[in-house]
Formats: C-alpha cells, structure tokens, sequence
C-alpha cells in the first residue's frame, strides 16, 4: 500500500502540486524512519532472544536405579510424574522436567532418572522440600526401584 501511495504523491508532487504533498510526504518520511528503526531494534532482539536460549544451560540430575521386585516401567514413571508434578508446583519458577531413560543393550532392570533444572538454585530448593507430601512421593518412589547413586552435571545445548 505504501508503494502505490507514495507514487501516487511523487506524481502530483511532479505535475505541480507541490503545496498538497509536501506536508504529506514529510509525514511519510517520519513515519518510515520511525518504522525502520523499530524493524532494526526487533530484528537485534530477536538475535539476542536466539543468543541467550543457545547459551542456556541446565543441570541435569543422573540417578542410576535398579527395578525393585515386582515393579515395572510403568510403575515407575507413574511414581516419577507425581514427583515431577510435584516439585514443579512447589518450586518458584518450575520448568522442571524428569526422564525416565530405560536400557535398550546392557543390563535388564536397569534404568536412570534424567532429571532436568533450570538452575543450581532450583535444583537446591527442590531437595530442600521436607514435607509430608514429598515424604509420601518418596516412599512411593523408593518402592518401585532401588537409585543409589547419583550424579549431577552442567548441561549445556550444541
């Protein structure tokens, strides 16, 4: 639309009516400036946007488990979401994810726990929920599978 109006202007700006025009394409030229420079501040923050989502990392918490007697996959990933929803609606922030990675070639009965943080800070409060609630999760994750060691790292996107 622009296009055709500012030819439309230049036109009758060339056939000799200048006084109708030039307040308008004075306007005109405002109005693009100042759509050019908001055009260049979105495109710089949405470089940035992309910038800062590929610098994120994530701590992620590796539980190596054994299959309790009895129990199965399902049992456990029915135990691990109470746990994910859990300390999700209790930790400020949430974004907490957990995954439950089963062994396809090596040990039967063996999985891990993935669980994912977005920070230090969000891992910590998670461990730090002492309640009857998170007592009770845990109980019920303690009966499907035996995780006794563990190991936490720094994540980071490639």
């Amino acid at each position: 639309m622009y296009s055709r109006f500012g030819l439309v202007l230049t036109l009758l700006y060339k056939i000799g009516y200048p006084g109708f025009c030039d307040p308008v394409l004075k306007n005109l030229g405002e109005i693009m400036h100042k759509y050019l420079k908001l055009s260049v501040i979105a495109i710089v923050l949405g470089f940035a946007a992309v910038a800062s989502a590929a610098d994120e990392s994530r701590i992620v918490n590796l539980w190596d488990c054994k299959l309790n007697e009895g129990k199965t996959i399902k049992d456990v990933h029915a135990a691990n979401g109470k746990w994910v929803k859990y300390v999700n609606a209790n930790v400020a922030g949430g974004d907490i994810h957990s995954y439950v990675l089963q062994t396809v070639v090596g040990k039967s009965g063996t999985f891990k726990y993935a669980d994912s943080f977005p920070s230090m800070a969000s891992w910590s409060a998670a461990n730090e929920i002492d309640n009857a609630e998170m007592t009770a999760i845990t109980k019920e994750l303690d009966a499907v599978a035996d995780c006794k060691s563990n190991t936490l790292h720094k994540s980071k996107a490639s």
